[in-house]
């Protein structure tokens, strides 16, 4: 992709900013103590100490990362930053509001008992009151750590001439949008595979939701990335022969493990999608299987793992047994 392609795309800053609850612990915090009195290891590990109990401050960061998983829906990760089709912006904003108005509703209830959370502590750590209290902090220095938004800005080339070297490395990264989208994609594929599809010979419907996301977060860059069209009628296809009600086995399971073994493998959907621009799809109906794709897989087999994706890889497959085949 040229470098045009970014006026086509937004760019998401997460700007959630929240407080450990931890100070350093300190020299005269362990002064003339024996080594049989040093502190428990939830109050102090590693050179710091709790001020609070991380329950307390774990809702802040839930929704910093309920934040990032509704930049994921629609993006992914480019640039420091997370790159979205400008018109998935709408639905993008509406996420990432609720995202921040759960973090302030949280930030105003902690806030207004900080000094009972502080003091729950000191409690549940009797004979280490001194080493908390000397280091808790006044309720509005802990305020102004705690805050939640987000910024929205476009990425574009230093000058107006595409060929300038000043250009070079935008233009290089431009590149890479597309096959860094079909690896978020195959990465969510591989999550979905390990946990709610390796080794079960019926699933419930709601294995469904994880492949509607993706078709989703496809649908959007499609009108950016020609490869793209291609395997969204691939997707919709899928799910379209799939039965309406019920819980999926047989033959419907491994069409369904089908496409997922196709979406969790970048190349493959790259070259898939290459390869119906090109004319080489046999029908409309029936999606181009290309020359060289691998022999189809066993429900209960693990997929190849492409090592550019952070999932641990999975054991070598079986030896091929009979049983159903599927595309």
């Amino acid at each position: 992709m040229s470098i045009q392609v970014l006026e086509q795309v937004v760019f998401i800053h997460l700007d959630f900013h929240l407080w450990s609850g931890r100070k350093k612990l300190r020299t005269e915090d362990l002064k003339n103590l024996t080594q049989e009195q040093i502190p428990p290891t939830t109050l102090a590990s590693l050179g710091s100490k709790r001020l609070c109990a991380p329950d307390d401050l774990a809702p802040g960061y839930r929704c910093r990362k309920q934040a990032e998983r509704v930049c994921q829906l629609y993006g992914f990760r480019f640039l420091g930053h997370f790159a979205v089709p400008e018109q998935r912006l709408e639905a993008l904003q509406r996420g990432l509001e609720v995202a921040v108005a759960d973090f302030n509703a949280w930030r105003s209830d902690f806030l207004s008992r900080y000094e009972a959370v502080i003091d729950h502590w000191v409690q549940q750590h009797s004979g280490w009151e001194a080493i908390i209290r000397r280091a808790v902090e006044p309720v509005d220095a802990v305020a102004a750590r705690l805050s939640a938004g987000y910024q929205v800005f476009r990425i574009g080339p230093a000058t107006d001439r595409a060929d300038d070297t000043a250009n070079a490395g935008l233009a290089a990264q431009a590149a890479t949008l597309g096959d860094r989208l079909l690896l978020s994609v195959a990465q969510d594929a591989q999550t979905l595979w390990r946990e709610s599809l390796h080794g079960r010979d019926q699933v419930g419907r709601r294995v469904l939701r994880p492949v509607q996301a993706i078709l989703d977060k496809l649908q959007g860059w499609a009108l950016i990335d020609p490869t793209v069209a291609p395997i969204v009628q691939r997707i919709e296809l899928a799910l379209a022969a799939l039965p309406g009600r019920g819980p999926l086995q047989g033959n419907d399971l491994n069409a369904l493990a089908g496409l997922v073994f196709l979406l969790s493998e970048p190349d493959r959907l790259k070259q898939h999608g290459q390869a119906v621009l090109q004319g080489l799809a046999a029908t409309a109906a029936e999606p181009a299987i290309l020359a060289d794709e691998p022999e189809p897989v066993l429900i209960g087999t693990a997929l190849p793992v492409d090592e550019r994706l952070m999932s641990p890889p999975p054991p070598a497959p079986p030896p091929p047994v009979q049983s159903t085949w599927f595309f």
